[in-house]
């Protein structure tokens, strides 16, 4: 996904018209040339639906653009991590938008060549790619993105602040990494020139534990877990009950493919949401 005019903007509709048909709100937006990070909310419970459709599109798009074939992304599941509090989202806003420059690419997050997002304000349009989609197909002729502030943001004009006071202090101490190390920002126009062919000379490590919430608050952190916990083991019991011909079995509130697929019964929503 090496920036390019054309694959930002798949990488734009894509996102666009996804995060439009399950009603997803968008908080902070990147697309590295290989990985994209997004912060979001998912007040309709939709999030696999955005994700099969984004993933979906701008894989088959990109591989038509590129007359590339096969498996574009990694065969790994998505990473989905739940934020615990309001500056907990604040702080991976600010990660996502400065992630060019902590990457060390480029000097400042607006440098990029690629899509980043994260400022609060009016509607961003992307017209139909003219690859892949049809136009007497379902796709619009124009998709918007609208980056918002979280619903308990508060003000907003005490928000767009605070968010970048958070991307001023990550920008600053990637800069001071990078000057630790005596390394200098490549900068956008030698992220452009790269190949789409060029590969990682080095080998990333696997993590053996792959996050599935955050927060710095460690009592945020546990309860969280143990949320996440008491699901696993309650869809579980749920299934059993299924497979053996329950039909009243009750899956608890957050279950996306049963409920989908076979009409399975969910819990409702918890009081506090």
């Amino acid at each position: 996904m090496r920036p390019d005019p054309l694959t930002n903007q798949i990488a734009t509709y894509c996102l666009a018209w996804a995060a439009d048909q399950a009603s997803i709100l968008l908080h902070s937006v990147v697309v590295m040339s290989d990985h994209i990070q997004i912060v979001l909310t998912d007040p309709l419970g939709r999030l696999p639906l955005f994700l099969r459709d984004l993933d979906r599109n701008i894989a088959k798009a990109l591989n038509v653009a590129q007359g590339m074939r096969g498996i574009f992304w990694d065969a790994g599941q998505t990473n989905v991590v739940r934020l615990g509090t309001l500056d907990d989202v604040v702080d991976k806003i600010a990660y996502v938008a400065a992630n060019p420059v902590i990457h060390g690419l480029v000097e400042r997050p607006e440098d990029w060549p690629g899509v980043v997002l994260y400022e609060v304000g009016s509607p961003i349009a992307a017209r139909r790619p003219p690859v892949y989609f049809d136009p007497k197909g379902p796709s619009p002729e124009q998709a918007e993105v609208r980056i918002v502030a979280p619903m308990d943001a508060g003000d907003q004009k005490a928000w767009v602040d605070r968010i970048r006071q958070a991307i001023a202090h990550k920008v600053m101490v990637a800069h001071e990494n990078m000057r630790a190390v005596g390394r200098k920002f490549p900068g956008p126009e030698r992220v452009m020139r790269a190949s789409i062919h060029d590969q990682a000379q080095s080998i990333e490590p696997d993590l053996h534990t792959v996050p599935v919430v955050a927060s710095h608050d460690a009592g945020v952190r546990d309860r969280l877990l143990r949320e996440f916990r008491a699901f696993h083991v309650n869809y579980r019991a749920a299934y059993l009950a299924w497979r053996d011909g329950d039909r009243d079995a009750q899956f608890p509130f957050g279950t996306w493919a049963m409920r989908l697929n076979h009409h399975a019964r969910v819990a409702p929503a918890p009081d506090d949401g």
